[in-house]
């Protein structure tokens, strides 16, 4: 074969191959289903978010074809563009964020409408997009030295949304704030990881409102000992307990009282098992919890995830993990009081109760928020009245018609650690 009609099979291989891997363009759904109820707040209209991304954001990315002595080779950076989500993707956006409003039962009622003016009676939220994007690195080379012909790799994906939110009552803008997301789902296409940026973005939309416009306060606080193995400042201890404490308290009703307390280390918990046995030796507050915070080491070997958390259901002892830098997984922290409190896994991806934490959820799913809120005003409660374990068993049961949405062996230990 000359060498013109190498060079020529080779590019059609590796534009077939380019062909082969497109991804249908992927519509941008709510990711949370809204729940329809109403809270105590005043009325939210959502005007049409206004989209200020660059040409560059709305055209993509991907990396030029180029021939090198040992092939084609594409490599950099490839961006998402209007092209990979099918629709517009400021409506998609609106969409998300009207649905986790609605979710949060902060109004009265949520709607979209279409004027972007000020409005009587109501409050009006308005949004501009500045930057809404994913972005992957990509080597794909095509070469007669390789077996196969063509290799590929790529790295991991990373989505971005910067999101300008405003809202504006009759006398005025009340509230705003610039909101940036990043999320690195692992093993996730990029059109996924930028979705998972636009959904952080909207649930930390609606912790800023729960923060600043409209208050909720919990009808009950838990005491939590918090025991500090990982020798934070305390301010970054604060802020995470209160991150978890304004999900609980949206969700179900529950605040939190963290004291702060550094231990002297007498080495470090090898892993999660190990830092739940270190958190039995202290004794918690009166009808409260323990949270020991333990930089917890990765597995043996290196195979697998370290784990961030653990906590046995209706126990009073939980262990989170700092990580290098000293941050502590505000979703890790929520998921273990939730096993506190009688929560178990489920499939839904974007509760707080899922097994993997790749997603930084801060809602609960249906199951479990009913099993918390069963509680009632004494969830630490020992022995339990009557008439909640009656409750609980009864949920319990329910979910176990339903395997493929929670996990069956988690039903199984949570009926049996019901406080008597």
């Amino acid at each position: 074969m000359t060498d013109a009609r190498c060079v020529a099979a080779l590019l059609a291989a590796l534009l077939g191959a380019g062909c082969a891997m497109r991804v249908d363009p992927m519509p941008i759904e709510p990711h949370l289903a809204p729940e329809r109820g109403h809270g105590s707040g005043p009325r939210l209209a959502v005007a049409p978010f206004e989209d200020l991304r660059d040409a560059a954001q709305r055209r993509g990315e991907r990396p030029p074809l180029r021939l090198r002595w040992s092939g084609l080779v594409r490599q950099g950076p490839n961006r998402t563009g209007d092209a990979a989500f099918a629709g517009e993707v400021a409506e998609g956006a609106r969409r998300d964020a009207i649905a986790t409003l609605q979710r949060s039962r902060l109004f009265a009622d949520v709607q979209p409408v279409g004027r972007t003016g000020p409005v009587d009676g109501d409050l009006l939220l308005s949004a501009r997009i500045e930057v809404l994007e994913g972005i992957q690195d990509q080597r794909q080379e095509l070469s007669p030295i390789h077996v196969g012909g063509l290799r590929s790799r790529f790295g991991p994906a990373q989505g971005t949304a910067v999101i300008h939110y405003a809202v504006e009552g009759p006398d005025g803008r009340i509230w705003e704030q610039r909101i940036e997301t990043v999320a690195a789902p692992p093993d996730a296409t990029i059109t996924r990881a930028m979705l998972d940026a636009l959904a952080l973005s909207s649930e930390a939309l609606v912790a800023a409102l729960q923060d600043s416009v409209v208050r909720v306060v919990p009808r009950l606080y838990l005491p939590v000992r918090v025991v500090d193995l990982c020798g934070l400042a305390p301010e970054r201890v604060s802020a995470a307990f209160d991150a978890a404490a304004l999900a609980l308290t949206r969700e179900v009703g529950l605040g939190l009282r963290a004291t702060h307390e550094r231990a002297p280390s007498h080495g470090t918990p090898r892993d999660a098992g190990e830092g739940l046995t270190a958190a039995r030796a202290f004794a918690p507050p009166e009808g409260g919890l323990v949270v020991l915070l333990a930089p917890l080491e990765p597995p043996r070997g290196g195979a697998g995830e370290r784990r961030r958390g653990l906590a046995e259901p209706f126990g009073r002892h939980a262990v989170v993990a700092c990580d290098e830098g000293g941050r502590i997984g505000v979703s890790t922290l929520l998921h273990e009081i939730g096993h506190l409190l009688g929560a178990i896994h489920v499939d839904e991806r974007s509760s707080i109760m899922h097994a993997s934490a790749e997603f930084d959820a801060r809602f609960l799913d249906a199951i479990n928020r009913r099993i918390l809120r069963a509680l009632g005003p004494a969830p630490l409660a020992r022995p339990l009245p009557e008439s909640v374990r009656r409750e609980l068993r009864a949920l319990y049961r329910a979910a176990r018609q339903f395997p493929e949405e929670v996990a069956p062996d988690d039903v199984e230990a949570a009926l049996r650690a019901l406080p008597r």
